[in-house]
C-alpha cells in the first residue's frame, strides 16, 4: 500500500491506492468511469456516561452512532443495535449519478 492517511486504505480496480482524509471525505485520486473503489477504515467502539433526564446511562458508541444503552429501559428498550456493533460490513450496491460533462455552478 502506498502511503496515505493513517487508518484509511483504498483500492481502485483491485489495486492498492494511496488514500487520505480530506475533512469528512477520502481522496483516492483520479478514477476511471466504471472502476470499483473500495475504502476501509477503523471505527472503534467506546463507552461514555451521560445524564439523560434523571438517570445516568452508559452509551456504547461506534463512531457517532449510539449502538447500545445501559440500562436499556424496562418497558421500551432503546438503541438495541447489535448488528451495528459487529465489525462485518453489510454491503449494498448503489448507483451514483455522474454527469457526462462538468456542471457550471
Amino acid at each position: 500500500m502506498e502511503s496515505g492517511s493513517e487508518g484509511v486504505e483504498a483500492t481502485v480496480g483491485g489495486e492498492a491506492r494511496a488514500a487520505r482524509w480530506s475533512g469528512r471525505y477520502v481522496e483516492v485520486g483520479p478514477v476511471e468511469a466504471g472502476s470499483e473503489v473500495a475504502v476501509s477504515y477503523e471505527q472503534p467502539q467506546y463507552m461514555v456516561k451521560e445524564q439523560l433526564g434523571d438517570g445516568i446511562f452508559t452509551l456504547t458508541m461506534k463512531g457517532s452512532t449510539v449502538v447500545a444503552v445501559d440500562p436499556p429501559g424496562r418497558h421500551c428498550p432503546i438503541f438495541q443495535r447489535a448488528h451495528l456493533r459487529e465489525d462485518e460490513v453489510r454491503w449494498r450496491r448503489v448507483q451514483r449519478f455522474v454527469p457526462d460533462r462538468p456542471v457550471a455552478w
